[in-house]
């Protein structure tokens, strides 16, 4: 599974980590744990925050049962992504994280 597409576009980026999170296909032989390390690629490079992303990744996702019992049915998802904007305090945010 490839990486998260990177880019400085903020607004470019969310859509290329959405997209990488949200569409899934069960019958590619990759299991959630795979769209996790996709994601987590991109990560904070001091490591720092990567327990919590993983997490919260995690909670996206389904879980190995569900996902094996769509795999039986062919299930796979596609994100439609409307909109997208960045918010207010994303400047505030970007001067806050560390230098890669």
């Amino acid at each position: 599974m490839p990486p998260v597409a990177r880019s400085a576009d903020p607004e470019q980026f969310v859509r290329n980590a959405a997209t990488t999170l949200f569409a899934w296909d069960t019958t590619t032989g990759l299991l959630p744990l795979d769209y996790i390390s996709a994601i987590l690629t991109v990560r904070d490079p001091s490591g720092a925050e990567q327990a919590g992303l993983a997490n919260d990744v995690a909670a996206y996702l389904l879980s190995r049962t569900a996902w094996q019992d769509l795999r039986e049915y062919g299930t796979s998802q596609r994100p439609m992504i409307d909109r997208a904007y960045i918010p207010d305090q994303w400047g505030a945010a970007g001067a806050q994280a560390p230098e890669e």
